[in-house]
Parts: C-alpha cells; sequence; structure tokens
C-alpha cells in the first residue's frame, strides 16, 4: 500500500468516516434530524441560507 492510500485511511478512522454511502440514506437521515429538532424546539418554519 502506498503512502498515500495509507495517510487517507488513517484520516478515515479518525474522522470515523465510511469509505461508502447511500445517498438516499443520507437524506433521510438528514431530514429526519432537522424534523425532530423543530418539532422539539416548536418551530414551523425553516429558513435556509442567509
Amino acid at each position: 500500500m502506498n503512502n498515500q492510500a495509507t495517510q487517507q485511511q488513517l484520516i478515515q478512522a479518525d474522522l470515523h468516516a465510511q469509505g461508502s454511502i447511500e445517498p438516499q440514506h443520507e437524506v433521510d437521515k438528514r431530514v429526519d434530524f432537522l424534523c425532530n429538532q423543530m418539532l422539539e424546539t416548536g418551530q414551523h418554519a425553516l429558513v435556509l441560507g442567509d
């Protein structure tokens, strides 16, 4: 294994990053998080951006 691949593996391990992802699962996870945050804080609107 070359030095760059080894370094990438170390960084990935340090960040607890996954080697691959399922995009739809990641979208669903983030939507669930935002919905739960809004419910827990009693918010009725979400502003995206500045």
